[in-house]
């Protein structure tokens, strides 16, 4: 069984058909025994509803006229008439466009619906709408870890839930993160000025543009190829990286190719400056795995997943240096990138070699156009991320809202010229184009 949990506090059940009917009649007796009452009674399993949130009935009422099997547990008597509780729910037999599994609604409610197997519990999952964490429940541990591996979920129990870890965790959804990425949002590392306080961080909402039909082609051609580049190990991506700076190597890089013309401010010093940059992140490709840590109740293996489609929208004026892009194609993402007329060059030689060593057609696609505003219109192509890269192709909220991952690159990440990153700089574009995944196993902990 495979339970994600919706952001509102409901949770969706998913049984395969062998076991629907006795996880059925079980469901229910647990209803009728949760105790509901005073949210700060340690005793208390079902507390009210926050103040102002409107009881899901619309929803039920809805489920139950398509025909869906609601259950029910009686309220007992609570404080103040129990105005702000609604009655444990469970709902079976909803059909998968029910506005029950489209909008997530507060409160106890529970849905349950039948699979047929692990992969379609994992496609329906994933089609859930933001679900901020699962649990799998299975007696076959290779089956379990198979299929938790394979949930979109930031957060996956295995055999447990709702553990709660005080030292730090991941959720999630659009705002996954971790302690390290939480402490970012607070500071400012060496190499980023902090934004003036009087100074507007976007411009206000502007008028719809026209569809760009290429830019929408690029981006449709990175999601095919995202599951593609991103599900091979490390090890298989770095052989492509080591494939690039080998051919890079043979001769025909110049300065340029690294993005090193002078006065850059921000790409490194050599014409092998590209070289090295490949085979550095090529290394971390393969380094990169996860840590198991020791949490209450067993251990958590945190791991970090890419993105799946970035967009980069350059802005500044100088070539584009391509160095910015080897963290996010080495650590599994579609590339997607706008830059001024003439400006793509070096990109583009690099796009050539890598896809001579091996990466995929539409993994690394580098368009030419105006830089202003090229953020707005790589954000309303919906990317699982988005890298504004200066001020000319800024980024209005109204686009930016549709983007889980908004990042303004700081000019100082990849160092000046002639240097290397400064201290922190990999690892900070490390955690701009992946996101966690959590995996707690319960047992064998303190």
């Amino acid at each position: 069984a495979a339970c994600p949990q919706l952001p509102g506090g409901g949770c969706v059940v998913l049984a395969q058909d062998s076991v629907l009917a006795a996880l059925e009649r079980r469901l229910r007796a647990r209803l009728g025994g949760l105790r509901l009452g005073d949210p700060l009674d340690p005793k208390t399993e079902v507390g009210p509803l926050p103040p102002g949130t409107p009881p899901p009935e619309e929803v039920v009422q809805e489920a139950r006229e398509e025909g869906a099997q609601v259950f029910q547990v009686p309220l007992p008597p609570l404080p103040e008439g129990g105005r702000r509780f609604y009655p444990p729910t469970l709902i079976s037999g909803a059909a998968p466009s029910s506005r029950c599994l489209r909008e997530p609604a507060p409160g106890p409610l529970l849905v349950l619906l039948p699979v047929r197997g692990p992969a379609e519990a994992v496609a329906v999952a994933s089609a859930l709408p933001r679900t901020a964490a699962a649990a799998v429940w299975a007696q076959d541990v290779t089956v379990a870890l198979d299929t938790a591996e394979r949930l979109p979920q930031g957060l996956v129990w295995l055999n447990a839930l709702d553990l709660l870890d005080p030292s730090g965790g991941c959720a999630g959804g659009a705002a996954d993160t971790d302690l390290d990425e939480a402490l970012r949002e607070f500071a400012c590392p060496p190499w980023e000025q902090p934004p003036k306080v009087d100074e507007p961080l976007s411009p206000p909402v502007t008028a719809d543009d026209p569809a760009d039909p290429e830019l929408a082609q690029a981006v449709a051609a990175a999601r095919g190829a995202a599951p593609r580049w991103g599900q091979l190990p490390g090890a298989a991506r770095a052989r492509v990286l080591r494939g690039a700076s080998a051919t890079l190597g043979g001769g025909h890089e110049t300065p340029e190719d690294s993005g090193d013309s002078g006065g850059s401010g921000d790409s490194g010093g050599s014409g092998g400056s590209l070289q090295r940059a490949l085979l550095r992140w090529a290394a971390l490709a393969e380094r990169a795995g996860g840590a198991v840590q020791e949490v209450p109740g067993g251990r958590a293996l945190v791991t970090r997943r890419p993105l799946g489609v970035l967009g980069v929208a350059w802005g500044w004026p100088r070539p584009l240096a391509p160095r910015l892009l080897l963290p996010a194609l080495a650590l599994g993402n579609c590339v997607v990138v706008v830059a001024p007329p003439g400006g793509g060059g070096p990109a583009q030689r690099l796009r050539k070699a890598l896809v001579a060593a091996g990466l995929p057609g539409g993994a690394l696609t580098v368009l030419s156009g105006s830089s202003r505003g090229s953020g707005r219109h790589l954000a309303r192509q919906q990317p699982d991320g988005l890298w504004i890269c200066g001020g000319a192709a800024d980024c209005d909220w109204a686009s930016a809202v549709s983007v889980p991952r908004v990042w303004g690159v700081p000019p100082g990440i990849l160092g000046g010229p002639g240097q290397e990153p400064p201290p922190g700089a990999e690892r900070e574009l490390e955690l701009r184009c992946t996101r966690p995944h959590c995996l707690w196993l319960t047992g064998g902990g303190p």
